[in-house]
C-alpha cells in the first residue's frame, strides 16, 4: 500500500453458492484511509492456488484501482474538528454520580466509527472551576469496518455542592452527507458530599474567591507541629549553651578563688 495508505484488514471464510454449486471462499475485506490528495493507485493484489489432486499451482492478479483523494473543504469547518473523517457516535458517563470532596472520579469518553480512529483525538471540553481535570488515558478496540476509543478522564472536585459535566462537542466529516457533523453528549450532573471546613480560594476561570474543601488541614497541621518541635529545637539549644557558660563562669570563679588562697598561704 505505500505511504499513501493506512488500512485494516479481515479474512473471512465460508461456502458460497455460485450457479447452484456450493464454493469454499475466502474473502479480504480491506480498510484503506488516504493519507494525502490526489490521484492514488491501489496496486494489485497477487495470490496464487493449487488444487486438489494438482502438483502445480495457479497465480492469479487482482486488477489496480485508481483512486482520487478530494481535499476536506475549509468552509463550515468546526472548531471542535481534529481530522476524523467517516461516520461516528458519541457518548459519556462517570464512574460515580455521588463522589467525595477531593475524591477522584472517571469520565468515559466513548467515540466508536467506521473511520480513521487514529485520527480521533480526546475532544476539548472546559469544566466548572469547582473541579480539576487531571490525566487521560486511553484504551482502544479496532475491528475490520469499526473501531472504538474510550477516553478515560480523572477528575478531582473541590467543594461540596452539585456541579455538572457539560456537554462535549465532536466534529467530524461526514463522507456520505459530505459535509462537516458536530454531535455532542449529554450534560451529566454531580453531586459533590463530604467536607465541612472550608477556606477562601481564587477560582481559576472566574478570577473570583469561592469556598473549597479544607482537607489540607492535616497538612497545615502537619507544619504547624514541624514549626513547634523547631521552636523546641532552638530552645533546648539555647538552654544548653547558657548552662555551658554558666558552668565555665563557675568553674572559673572556684578557681580564682582556689588561687587566692594558695598564694595567701605560702605568704
Amino acid at each position: 500500500m505505500g505511504d499513501d495508505w493506512k488500512g485494516k484488514f479481515d479474512l473471512k471464510s465460508g461456502y458460497t453458492l455460485i450457479n447452484g454449486e456450493n464454493y469454499f471462499t475466502v474473502e479480504m475485506i480491506t480498510a484503506l484511509y488516504p493519507m494525502r490528495t490526489g490521484s492514488i493507485t491501489i496496486d494489485p493484489a497477487d495470490f496464487s492456488l493449487r488444487y486438489l489432486g494438482s502438483k502445480n499451482a495457479k497465480a492469479f492478479q487482482t486488477n489496480k484501482i485508481n483512486v482520487k483523494v478530494l481535499p476536506l473543504p475549509e468552509t463550515g469547518k468546526p472548531d471542535s474538528f481534529s481530522g476524523a473523517v467517516g461516520r461516528y457516535t458519541i457518548s459519556a458517563k462517570v464512574s460515580r454520580n455521588i463522589v467525595k470532596v477531593r475524591e477522584p472520579f472517571i469520565l468515559y469518553i466513548d467515540i466508536k466509527g467506521n473511520g480513521n480512529i487514529n485520527s480521533v483525538f480526546e475532544p476539548e471540553f472546559d469544566l466548572p472551576g469547582d473541579m480539576n481535570k487531571y490525566s487521560t488515558s486511553t484504551e482502544l478496540e479496532t475491528t475490520t469496518l469499526i473501531s472504538h476509543k474510550r477516553f478515560k478522564v480523572t477528575i478531582i472536585p473541590l467543594i461540596e455542592g452539585k456541579t455538572f459535566i457539560p456537554k462535549i462537542d465532536f466534529s467530524y466529516f461526514d463522507t456520505d452527507k459530505n459535509d462537516y457533523t458536530t454531535i455532542s453528549t449529554g450534560k451529566l450532573d454531580i453531586e459533590v458530599v463530604g467536607g465541612n471546613k472550608k477556606i477562601l480560594y481564587e477560582d481559576r476561570n472566574l478570577n473570583s474567591e469561592k469556598t473549597k474543601d479544607l482537607s489540607q488541614t492535616k497538612e497545615i497541621k502537619f507544619k504547624e507541629n514541624i514549626n513547634l518541635k523547631n521552636y523546641k529545637r532552638q530552645s533546648i539549644k539555647i538552654k544548653t549553651i547558657v548552662m555551658f557558660f554558666v558552668i565555665m563562669f563557675v568553674f572559673i570563679l572556684i578557681s580564682f578563688i582556689y588561687n587566692n588562697k594558695t598564694v595567701s598561704f605560702y605568704r
